[in-house]
Order: C-alpha cells, then structure tokens, then sequence
C-alpha cells in the first residue's frame, strides 16, 4: 500500500503535529570506512607513482648502456678523423649527456608531484561541498542507503531533508530522491515545481530517478541551474562528485 505524500508546503493549512526526526549518527564503521578509502587513494597515488619512476629507472639504466657504446664508438670517430683521444670525447660528451640526464630526472620528479598535488587538491574539494539529501515523504523517515554512502565518502557535510520546504538554499548540492518512495506523476510534478521555483542558481541539482518522468525531464531542462540525472547508487555517487567541483568552480567564479 503506498504512503500518500504529505504536500504541506503547496496546500495552507494548520501545521501539523511536529513528527521527531530521526537522526542518523555515523557509525564508527562509516568512519572506519572513510579513512579507509582516503588512505587507499593516497596509496594509489603513491603507487603509480612508485611504478611510474620505476618504469624510468629502468629506461635510465638502459640509457647509460647506450650512451656508453655511443661514446665509445664517438671516441673512435673523433680520435680517427679531428685527432683527439677516446678520453677527450669522451669527456665532451658525458659532459651533454649528464645535462640532459638531469634535465629529464628535474622533469620525471616535477611531473609525479603535479600528479599527487592533484589527487589531493580533488579531495579537497570533496570536504569543501555540502550536501542535502531530499527524499520528499513530507514524512519522518529513516535515510535510505544512499544517504548513508554520501555521508561516508567525505563531504564536508550532508543532510537527510524529507520536506522540500526544509532544504538549505545555499547547500553546494541537492540530491531529489524519487527512487526510494513510491510517488505518483501528479505527485512528482508538484514536488519539481516547488524546487524549480525556489533553487539556488549556483546550487547543483541531482535527480536520482530510475524510469522516465515528463516533468523530471522537463525539470532536468531548466536552464536557471545546472542539474544532472542519475539511475543507480553507482551512477548517484559517481554524479554528486562530479558535481561538487561544478559547485566549487560556481562558488569560486563569484570571488574572482
């Protein structure tokens, strides 16, 4: 049997009988968790790093080996045709080559500490971004499972809402969960008015859906804000990432 929406904030009337809401404390396996995936990020990045200058340390030795024969071959040229010894071009040119051996070395280094200030930078931004999670019951509910996965990827801090009228403007993300309740198309439509109608423009919009819904698409088409769709809690996660630095860049536009 499904619950009937409660539209409170579409429809005047008296205010009902405050329903507690259920907080959801993270358990110490969700931060478990959470340290757990940024240590292996940070292992990640270590380790391709580690390989990528292995990789080179082998194609270095197999350089010195080159050289070696170039300048014993130069060294012959040059003692057969100008009259200098093997020992003067040698030194000529281990003299070039050690530039350029440290030149690429400068350039190996350089490149692999970009790389890991990168990966750091990106997450960052994850514990910069705030997030509200909608799941319009107008009900008190527990969160579903993908609220749960959100809280535990890191951002700086995310919020179970389950009347539209209670999200946070200025959250850097809204997720609008259509999946875990079942909601008629009348129903839905009201609830995407009512965002449409009162969403921040620098906010992003992330509409976890999983069939088609002419006013979602309809929503999903606004151009007074970004949005994006998503169908799974693969896609959901993969999705709120991406647009957290959407987020960022929107926010950071607005103080250069």
């Amino acid at each position: 049997m499904r619950i009937p929406l409660v539209v409170d904030f579409f429809v005047a009337q008296s205010p009902p009988t405050p329903i507690p809401t259920p907080t959801s404390t993270p358990t110490p396996s969700l931060e478990v968790q959470l340290l757990t995936k940024q240590l292996e990020l940070l292992q990640d990045a270590n380790t391709q790093m580690a390989s990528s200058f292995q990789a080179f340390v082998s194609a270095l030795n197999l350089s010195f080996i080159v050289i070696g024969l170039v300048l014993g071959i130069l060294g012959v040229i040059g003692a057969f045709f100008y009259g200098k010894t093997i020992s003067e071009v040698k030194q000529t040119v281990g003299m070039v080559a050690t530039r350029e051996v440290e030149r690429i070395v400068s350039v190996t280094i350089k490149d692999r500490v970009d790389y890991l200030q990168r990966v750091l930078e990106q997450e960052e931004v994850i514990g910069w971004v705030s997030v509200d999670y909608l799941l319009p019951t107008g009900q008190g509910t527990l969160p579903p499972k993908e609220f749960q996965f959100l809280k535990a990827r890191g951002f700086q801090d995310v919020q179970f809402r389950y009347k539209a009228d209670k999200v946070n403007r200025r959250s850097h993300i809204l997720v609008l969960d259509l999946v875990n309740h079942q909601f008629t198309e009348e129903e839905v439509a009201l609830i995407v008015r009512q965002i449409a109608d009162n969403f921040y423009p620098k906010s992003i919009l992330v509409v976890y859906v999983d069939y088609r819904i002419s006013a979602v698409d309809e929503l999903l088409k606004n151009k007074r804000f970004y949005s994006a769709p998503a169908n799974t809690p693969i896609t959901l996660m993969g999705t709120v990432v991406n647009s957290a630095y959407m987020a960022y860049a929107l926010r950071r536009a607005d103080d250069t």
